[in-house]
């Protein structure tokens, strides 16, 4: 039986490119307690990457903390990483608007360099 590996990100390298992007894109100024939370996000990610989908993990951090901002460089770092993979990884992300779905892929197009994220909704 071969065992296929998922490719990941880890915790310290995703808490790395979210310290950069909160200091260099938006302007604020990280703490160690966010690099905590960012590196707990990285360890929710990969588990629902590694998981057999029978069951969805939630985080619920405080308003401000990074949540959707670490959702954009989380995937742009496994778009990064599927490019130099023969594993691939998909992120379905769900969103409650159409706007909100054409801004993630933005931003995650943006971060990643290239173009990579899809946003599928009724407009397109």
């Amino acid at each position: 039986m071969s065992m296929t590996t998922t490719t990941s990100i880890t915790p310290a390298a995703f808490a790395r490119a979210m310290t950069a992007h909160w200091q260099d894109v938006l302007g604020n100024v990280p703490s160690p307690a966010l690099t905590a939370l960012w590196e707990t996000m990285a360890k929710t990610f990969n588990a629902a990457i590694e998981s057999d989908g029978t069951r969805w993990s939630v985080l619920q951090p405080p308003t401000g903390t990074g949540k959707t901002q670490g959702l954009s460089v989380y995937s742009a770092l496994m778009a990064k990483a599927n490019h130099k993979s023969e594993q691939r990884n998909g992120i379905l992300i769900v969103t409650r608007m159409i706007e909100q779905a054409d801004e993630l892929k933005a931003a995650i197009d943006r971060l990643a360099g290239f173009e990579c994220a899809v946003a599928k909704h009724s407009e397109n």
